[in-house]
């Protein structure tokens, strides 16, 4: 689980930018105890104005992702940044820190930053018991490379003095050695599941990303089944998909079933609703969390869908990660889910001077009993939109 980022200099984010998912004394399961006492949130909704810098906030869970999990970039020459600094700052380093945990270990990743190579890498440790000491894993910089033996044993700093400049010591010793501590790191960030790229959060229902949905669902066939089972429950009249597909590179064939008068109606699935297919694509994410999943981020997750359905496939989220250390964090119009969330839960994203700024609804001094939807909606917290049409 995620206990907190800082980042500067990203995208719209200037200054120095902190997402803390930890607090104290809450009885509510929507919270993970950990070892020393602090709650972890599993469940964040971020929101914000259009254009406050929103999905850059979700960009930054994508690039962690991407960069720590991938050794290598098969085609470069299509993407020519991880990411993009501040257009406006004049340094062009960019910062992060991730504290996060896995079933027994307290992580600490750090990492410095241009657009096009590493300048510091940090890996530290320790166990989640209390009175436990931080161990560094590795510590790497532009020329030197240093390596905790005991931890790492199969390789030595000179052999990782040749890693290209724009790749993560993590991923590359994943992919060359075999070390226990490096490999818990990869497999926790290899299960972010998110819909945001680079190039921003390309999850609209196309045809090529209903074949990929379809291509989950055919091969997954209990996947399938609770899949089917979620659309029941949504008073869409649908009650079960044939799914036609062999691979990636064949056609697919989609055709859905509608009970009507005691009867099967079949109809191709293209005829179906903008939320209908945007539903199909979302519980494809949704239960890749429950399946295998650490964290699943969704930006604007209300896209083609009702209101009351974004608020019932949150709670349904939150159900299902009462056990278990997993996190749901999203972005979203629609805003709901503020009559249900504490302030804790909630951050807010705001544009000022031209850099975006994001910030826990708790500090801004508020009650935790006020009314959190009137007040933002009256615009009393911020990061509202301000249309003069």
């Amino acid at each position: 689980m995620i206990r907190k980022i800082e980042f500067t200099n990203f995208y719209s984010f200037k200054g120095k930018q902190t997402l803390d998912f930890t607090t104290t004394k809450k009885k509510s399961n929507d919270y993970f105890t950990s070892y020393d006492g602090k709650q972890i949130s599993k469940v964040v909704g971020i929101l914000g104005s259009n254009g406050s810098g929103k999905t850059n906030v979700m960009r930054l869970f994508g690039f962690l992702a991407y960069f720590l999990k991938s050794s290598e970039r098969k085609n470069p020459e299509e993407y020519n940044t991880w990411f993009k600094s501040y257009a406006f700052s004049k340094s062009k380093n960019s910062k992060f820190n991730i504290e996060f945990e896995t079933q027994d270990k307290l992580f600490c990743y750090e990492l410095v930053a241009t657009s096009t190579e590493i300048i510091e890498e940090n890996l530290s440790f320790k166990e989640l018991r209390k009175r436990s000491k931080i161990t560094q894993i590795f510590y790497r910089t532009k020329k030197n490379i240093l390596l905790n033996k005991k931890l790492i044993k199969g390789v030595t700093p000179k052999q990782l003095l040749s890693v290209r400049k724009d790749v993560s010591l993590i991923p590359f010793i994943k992919a060359n050695y075999e070390e226990i501590i490096i490999n818990e790191v990869h497999g926790y960030f290899e299960n972010y599941i998110t819909n945001v790229t680079e190039i921003g959060s390309p999850f609209s229902p196309s045809k090529n990303m209903i074949k990929m949905a379809a291509l989950l669902y055919k091969h997954s066939p209990s996947l399938k089944k609770k899949m089917e089972d979620v659309f029941k429950n949504f008073d869409i009249g649908i009650d079960s998909f044939d799914i036609d597909i062999k691979d990636v590179d064949s056609d697919v064939k989609i055709n859905t079933h509608h009970k009507i008068y005691k009867k099967d109606y079949s109809l191709p699935f293209q005829y179906e609703s903008h939320g209908t297919r945007s539903l199909f694509l979302l519980l494809v994410l949704i239960l890749g969390l429950f399946n295998r999943g650490n964290v699943l981020i969704i930006d604007e997750i209300e896209v083609g869908l009702h209101s009351e359905a974004v608020t019932k496939i949150i709670q349904y989220i939150i159900d299902n990660l009462e056990d278990g250390k997993k996190q749901f964090i999203f972005t979203s119009h629609s805003l709901d889910f503020l009559k249900k969330f504490d302030i804790q839960q909630v951050f807010l994203v705001e544009k000022k001077d031209s850099a975006s700024e994001v910030f826990r609804l708790d500090k801004l001094g508020i009650r935790s009993d006020e009314n959190l939807f009137s007040k933002y909606m009256s615009g009393s917290y911020g990061a509202f939109p301000k249309i003069r049409i």
